[in-house]
């Protein structure tokens, strides 16, 4: 099964300083939806695709190129609060890395936008795909997929332990470039 993040969009949005750290805030809370930079440029190759109902990820996707397109909160962005996690200062000192110590500790401290309830329903309804004679592409975002990958990799020790993802999760490195896909 291939999961496939969604192409590049203007995530600053020619922003600088404290206006960049509102801007991602409020990309990670979903009250902004940019749109893609790269609309109709994902070839799908006539297969069926899964995909998140984010604005940005339907429009990446070349319509005629799929046999059949469905929306999925189950891929969709994973919320939480930025501002909780993570101080204007540490995100002006450090961008991205900062923002992905503060998705790292918000999910072991269950407090992201999903409970790890859900995540883990959401997760197991997702790779029970593969089980499918010809599984959906599906595409997702960044943080969505990481755990995928992980939850694919370690089953229900990622909720059981959550302090593992520290282990699968290296803040300092992003995690999958646009239009990256992963085999699960």
């Amino acid at each position: 099964m291939y999961i496939q993040k969604i192409l590049e969009y203007d995530v600053y949005a020619k922003t600088i300083g404290k206006a960049r750290y509102q801007r991602v805030f409020k990309l990670l809370n979903q009250s902004i939806d940019p749109e893609t930079l790269l609309p109709d440029s994902i070839n799908c190759g006539q297969q069926a695709v899964l995909i998140s109902p984010r604005k940005r990820a339907m429009f990446c996707i070349k319509k005629d190129s799929t046999s059949s397109i469905s929306a999925s909160p189950e891929l969709n962005e994973i919320t939480f609060s930025l501002q909780e996690f993570c101080t204007e200062e540490n995100f002006l000192k450090d961008g991205s890395t900062a923002v992905r110590k503060a998705f790292v500790q918000a999910f072991i401290e269950d407090k992201l936008g999903t409970t790890h309830e859900q995540l883990q329903t959401e997760l197991e309804s997702i790779l029970s795909l593969n089980k499918q004679v010809e599984p959906p592409l599906c595409i997702s975002h960044t943080f969505r997929m990481k755990l995928l990958e992980i939850y694919a990799n370690i089953g229900d020790d990622l909720f059981q332990n959550p302090t593992t993802i520290k282990e699968h999760i290296d803040c300092k490195k992003h995690l999958y470039e646009f239009g990256e896909i992963i085999e699960i």
